[in-house]
């Protein structure tokens, strides 16, 4: 990580403003297409859980905005945002497991093995909560959302993007899923949230991630 000149920065003015907000972060919820995406994964045998995390978090490194990260007031830049995400147990409940970015699909899914195997024979929460080049990531797959809040600790500076993935479904014989991400304003506005969606939707389409 490096750290970022906020003094000579466009949004300079827009950071000062929102950083001590009790609660800067905003939220925006909207469906992507996965037709091509689900056929893709269900061809190849891959995780589709672990397959939408990855083009999220590949979308998510495209943006320098949303790799900046606040830590005792200042704002750092990461060379490479890795995800977390949330993990199932047969029990119903969950704990956070995270994974290392990788510059391809399989090479992800590959390494992702390994990670998932140690994490169900010595679950813990792990939450990292020391980690700020990662994203959050969960997934809600019995509810096609249109909204939800983060349970969000106050008195930290919390500046990671939180991703959800929600029950895709079929509409007007396309696939259908919600996402929502919810971004810290003093790092990135509407236009960035915006071009998350953009870059996501691509990396879905692609044949080749």
């Amino acid at each position: 990580m490096k750290e970022f000149d906020v003094n000579n920065w466009s949004r300079s003015k827009l950071f000062h403003f929102f950083k001590d907000y009790e609660d800067p972060f905003f939220g925006l919820t909207a469906n992507v297409e996965v037709s091509a995406f689900h056929t893709l994964c269900k061809q190849n045998n891959y995780s589709f859980g672990l397959s939408v995390l990855y083009a999220a978090t590949k979308a998510i490194n495209q943006i320098p905005e949303l790799r900046f990260r606040i830590k005792n007031g200042k704002v750092y830049d990461f060379d490479v945002i890795s995800p977390g995400t949330t993990i199932l147990h047969p029990d119903t409940t969950f704990s956070f497991c995270f994974f290392e970015m990788k510059h391809s699909l399989f090479s992800f899914l590959e390494a992702a093995k390994p990670v998932l195997k140690q994490h169900f024979d010595n679950a813990d929460i792990d939450a990292r909560t020391d980690d700020l080049n990662v994203i959050h990531g969960s997934s809600l797959p019995w509810v096609s959302f249109t909204q939800i809040k983060h349970a969000r600790r106050f008195s930290s500076e919390d500046s990671i993007p939180k991703i959800t993935f929600g029950k895709y479904y079929t509409f007007d014989e396309k696939l259908l899923m919600p996402v929502s991400i919810e971004i810290n304003h003093a790092l990135a506005d509407g236009y960035h949230a915006g071009l998350f969606f953009e870059k996501f939707q691509f990396f879905l389409n692609s044949t080749e991630i």
